[in-house]
């Protein structure tokens, strides 16, 4: 997933997360790859508990991608690449894994955000470091990152605003996320034992999750397990 740090002030905007989610075409970032995925637009994966495709994150939108960034001020000038606000260029802080494939990722995002004036300063840190660094400080603006979902859709490690707090421990709240009513959603979810009752107490999860904009769901790799009976 593109995670989108909300604590910062560029990314505090819900529509600046918005514009970023209509500037990015998931589809040719999963192209990159040479292996099959299923596509991601969701905190849940398909098949989990409380998972709704009526519920999934809105598509790209290439034609309201200008339209709201004008409205947050931000304006391209007569050739110039980025847009600018107040005399500063429109920069985002870009951190992911120094992989082959994420590096190939990380291309594709900085040329589809680029055209729209957006300009992405790209890390690529070390995956060995990046736990203690990058993962642990929340120092970037956007991560693009994997994270493990079990076969239970108990997702409150990632999304619930407890886990963004400075002492959460290891602090999996990478889009530094806070919602009441997500956070409420999460707790009634994973309290429940009843799978059709969680379903429900999940839907709500699902729609702030839909309106705020935190992430931005890419894929799931598919993998086939081969064993000796």
């Amino acid at each position: 997933m593109i995670f989108m740090n909300t604590s910062r002030p560029l990314l505090s905007d819900v529509k600046m997360r918005q514009a970023l989610l209509q500037a990015t075409d998931p589809y040719k970032i999963s192209s990159q790859l040479s292996y099959p995925t299923t596509a991601v637009r969701s905190p849940l994966l398909k098949g989990q508990i409380g998972y709704n495709d009526e519920l999934l994150q809105q598509k790209p939108n290439p034609d309201a991608v200008n339209t709201t960034l004008n409205e947050l001020g931000w304006l391209w000038g007569e050739d110039e690449p980025y847009r600018k606000k107040d005399g500063k260029e429109l920069t985002l802080q870009f951190v992911s894994e120094n992989t082959t494939d994420y590096a190939a990722f990380s291309e594709e995002i900085q040329k589809q955000w680029s055209q729209y004036g957006i300009k992405t300063n790209v890390v690529l840190e070390n995956s060995d470091d990046i736990s203690t660094t990058s993962l642990a400080t929340k120092d970037y603006d956007i991560l693009m990152y994997a994270i493990n979902i079990g076969a239970d859709p108990d997702v409150y490690v990632y999304w619930h605003s407890s886990q963004a707090k400075p002492e959460a421990k290891p602090g999996y709240n990478f889009s530094m996320y806070s919602s009441t009513k997500a956070d409420q959603s999460l707790e009634d979810g994973r309290s429940r034992q009843d799978e059709s009752l969680r379903a429900v107490k999940y839907k709500s999860f699902l729609e702030t999750w839909r309106k705020d904009v935190p992430a931005i769901g890419l894929h799931q790799p598919k993998i086939t397990y081969t064993t000796n009976i």
